[in-house]
Parts: C-alpha cells; structure tokens; sequence
C-alpha cells in the first residue's frame, strides 16, 4: 500500500499524488546486519568495556582495537595504518610524548606549585591561570597540543 498525501496544487485545486518515500517492507532487507558489522560492533564492544573497566593502559585498547580490525578482515593493512599518515595523529603523538618527559623532569610538577600558590585555593583563580597559560601556549603551538602538556599539570591541581 502506497502513502497519498493531498495537497493544494497552484490553482488551489486538491491534487493527490504517491508520497515518495518507501514503505517500511521495502527498507527491512536493507537493515539487515552483515557480518562485517557485527564483528565491528563486537570489537566496539570489547573497547568500549577495556576502556571502562581501566584494565589497559588507553593507548594499548587503542593499538589492540586496530590490530583486531586488521586480524579479523574488516580493515587491510593498508587501511588500518592510514591513520598514521594524518599530521594531527602524529603531532598528538609527539605532544603527548614531549607532555610526559617534561611531566617526568618536574616541570609541570613546579608549574602546578606555582599556579596554586600565585591563585590559592579559589577554584575560578586557577583555572583563570590555567586558561591563561593555555591561551598563551595555543598562541605558539597547535590548541590539542597545549592541552595535552597542560593535563598533567592540572591532575596535579
């Protein structure tokens, strides 16, 4: 059965005509679910609970979850590595790197004695300071890349 919908036509006449979307038997076979997408709404699945559950480090759930797309067929190889070609990956890797040596030499330890005592204990005065050092940075280096050297700084907040 075919929808109809009356509407005025230009000269105020009612004219009927088939509503063009189809009927919910004719979209049905086009739902139906591929085994390409349930081994990736299981991997999705399996991520989702890793990250969850905190049992893996995130970047190791992250190189798990493509080498799995890649082990299972989903993705070729050359597929799966394409995002390695993508310059923000690649600057978000070598900022968090960088974020974790200076984490690791003190420095963002001393950043974070200094912001609470010039800011105190006032919550709107740090993150004053902290917005205000991110702002600073983001004018020199990429916006994701001030915040991933600022992180560790503020865990220590």
């Amino acid at each position: 059965m075919t929808l109809v919908r009356c509407f005025l036509g230009a000269r105020g006449r009612s004219v009927r005509r088939a509503d063009p979307t189809p009927s919910l038997p004719a979209i049905l076979p086009a739902l139906t679910m591929t085994p390409e997408i349930a081994i990736v709404l299981a991997i999705l699945a399996g991520t989702v609970l890793l990250l969850v559950l905190d049992v893996l480090r995130i970047d190791v759930v992250a190189i798990l979850c493509l080498l799995t797309l890649s082990w299972t067929g989903v993705l070729d190889t050359s597929e799966a590595l394409s995002g390695f070609s993508s310059n923000a990956v690649i600057a978000m890797l070598s900022v968090m790197i960088l974020g974790h040596g200076i984490a690791r030499a003190g420095i963002m330890d001393r950043f974070s004695r200094r912001v609470v005592d010039f800011a105190g204990d006032s919550r709107r005065k740090i993150t004053g300071v902290v917005a205000t050092s991110a702002g600073l940075m983001s004018g020199m280096i990429q916006n994701i890349g001030a915040a991933a050297l600022l992180l560790p700084a503020i865990l220590n907040i």
